[in-house]
């Protein structure tokens, strides 16, 4: 995976069945800190869910982190810190 200006690798988390997801960070956030909320988010479905009907339009919060998914992974933002996961095959 390419890093863009700015993000940080900070290693995998595991992604159910088979696979993991690559995770960054970029701004005042740990790598430890964005894996964290990254597996609360993505593999335990923590957050509380906002707006809809549809899938587009719904958002989760999560420790004052606000978060969304799409297409193979997902990202949380607060404050100007971001992270994102994106899954990658086994």
């Amino acid at each position: 995976m390419a890093t863009a200006p700015g993000w940080k690798r900070c290693g995998k988390i595991p992604a159910e069945p088979r696979g993991r997801f690559l995770v960054r960070k970029k701004g005042r956030v740990t790598c430890r800190g964005a894996r964290k909320l990254m597996n609360l988010f993505l593999n335990e479905g923590q957050g509380e869910e906002h707006g809809g009907p549809y899938q587009y339009q719904k958002y989760w919060t999560l420790y004052g982190w606000r978060c969304g998914t799409g297409a193979g992974g997902g990202g949380c933002v607060r404050r100007g810190a971001r992270t994102q996961a994106i899954w990658a095959r086994g």
